[in-house]
Formats: structure tokens, C-alpha cells, sequence
């Protein structure tokens, strides 16, 4: 039996597969390629934010303010793109890591005596 091709049913069927076959498309390539565009966006915008922040902490630092230094990282927690930031000191971890390459170079010591 052969169902009658009527141009009310045929025409809103290729209008609906075509949508459908833009849509897969869409879905498929453009939406990864735009999140990935703004994520690179977001990169590049967070890196230069943490560059110029890096400059005014290193100011402010030696000019021994570390409260307005504490105050420029806090500001960072109303930045959505900021999980987590601290400031720390370098000469704590150099003084660190001068203690555990002591340490290393003790142990090597009574290894060989």
C-alpha cells in the first residue's frame, strides 16, 4: 500500500531533518569550539590580572606595606576566576630548602662513615 506524498507532510519533514542536521552540527563542533575560545580568553585575561597584581604586590612589598599587599589579595576573592590565591615568602622556602639539602648532605655523610 502506498501512502499518498502530500506537500503538507513532505515539506515540514525535510524542514524538520534539515534543523535537526544544523543542529547535531552546531552541537558538535561550534559549541566545543566556543567554550574553548572563551576559555583561552579567560586565560589570557587572568594572566594579565595576575601579571599586573605580581608588579603591585612586588611594590608594595618593597616599600614594606603588607597590609595594602594583603588587601590587593584578598580583592581576589570577588574575581570568579580566581580559585585560590596567597601570598607567601621566598625566603621561607629558600630557607626550606637549604635545610632539606642539609639534611641530604648529613644523611649522605653517616651513609658513607
Amino acid at each position: 500500500m502506498r501512502l499518498p506524498a502530500t506537500l503538507k507532510l513532505t515539506v515540514p519533514l525535510i524542514l524538520l531533518g534539515f534543523v535537526a542536521i544544523l543542529s547535531t552540527v552546531n552541537l558538535l563542533y561550534h559549541v566545543p569550539q566556543a567554550e574553548r575560545g572563551a576559555e583561552e580568553d579567560s586565560r589570557k585575561r587572568l594572566t594579565q590580572e595576575l601579571s599586573r597584581l605580581q608588579s603591585t604586590l612586588e611594590y608594595l612589598l618593597l616599600k614594606g606595606d603588607v597590609a595594602a599587599a594583603q588587601h590587593e589579595i584578598a580583592v581576589l576573592a570577588h574575581n570568579h576566576e580566581v580559585t585560590v590565591a596567597a601570598l607567601t615568602d621566598d625566603m621561607l622556602f629558600d630557607d626550606l630548602w637549604k635545610y632539606a639539602v642539609t639534611l641530604k648532605d648529613a644523611e649522605r655523610q653517616s651513609a658513607r662513615e
